[in-house]
């Protein structure tokens, strides 16, 4: 189900299937930016970039840059490969084995998402599957797939190398574009609405998260489900920390 809020992600699933949009996708070989990777200013933006990140003005605008901050990515890289150790992984599964929330201490930054993820598991399990966790910061979702919904296999994505560790196989994007996997299910939280804003240094792209999308529907098997969190509320563009999808977007996702 999903949520009316558009400060908060909201899960959902649904079994795969080809659904022709109508919309045609960004034509990246004419845009006067290609190859440029952000972080960009709205204004640096040619006007043809800005109409289709805006639909055309369906979408509304709100501004809330962000710029990298080089000593905290740098921290944040001396911080993954305790994150992602084995050690922490294993406390991670021993809390989502026992269904601890979020208001329960469950470390997640996302309010009441492990509660959401244990529902939508409760209603479509996913024992003895073969999963696809899209964008991580930390392996909470991962967790909770492996050691709540008991899948057999989990892999990550990401655009960023993640450190291997002994549950959890991670690849980068370049990695499983080539790898020809298919999985069972797909896991993603918080990781679409960022794509082709080039918040975290990605190419610039109006149609960066339904390109995603089409990738991942390539990789999923035949009766998949897709796990999906994204902002829901009124379709806007936060210009360059994520976008909100409502009536206009949300279908074309």
């Amino acid at each position: 189900s999903s949520s009316s809020s558009s400060s908060s992600s909201s899960s959902s699933s649904s079994k795969s299937r080809k659904h022709n949009t109508g919309s045609a996708m960004f034509d990246i070989a004419g845009f006067a930016l290609v190859g440029v990777k952000g972080p960009l200013k709205w204004e640096q933006l040619p006007s043809d970039a800005k109409n289709k990140f805006l639909m055309d003005g369906k979408i509304a605008l709100k501004h809330h840059y962000l710029q990298p901050n080089t000593n905290k990515q740098e921290q944040r890289e001396t911080d993954y490969s305790s994150v992602w150790s084995d050690g922490n992984i294993e406390n991670l599964m021993h809390l989502a084995a026992k269904r601890v929330g979020w208001k329960e201490g469950y470390p997640c930054g996302y309010p009441l998402a492990p509660d959401d993820f244990y529902d939508a598991l409760d209603r479509f399990p996913q024992k003895g599957k073969t999963v696809l966790v899209v964008g991580s910061e930390s392996p909470w979702l991962e967790a909770i797939i492996l050691a709540y919904g008991q899948a057999l296999r989990v892999v990550t994505v990401d655009f960023k190398a993640i450190p291997q560790n002994a549950y959890v196989q991670t690849m980068t994007v370049d990695q499983l574009a080539k790898s020809n996997l298919k999985f069972d299910s797909v896991l993603s939280f918080s990781s679409i609405e960022h794509d082709g804003l080039g918040r975290y240094g990605d190419p610039i792209n109006p149609d960066a998260d339904l390109e995603r999308m089409k990738a991942i529907l390539s990789m999923m098997s035949e009766d998949a489900f897709m796990f999906l969190g994204v902002p829901i509320g009124k379709d806007t563009l936060v210009w360059n920390a994520h976008r909100i999808y409502g009536r206009q977007r949300f279908p074309l996702l």
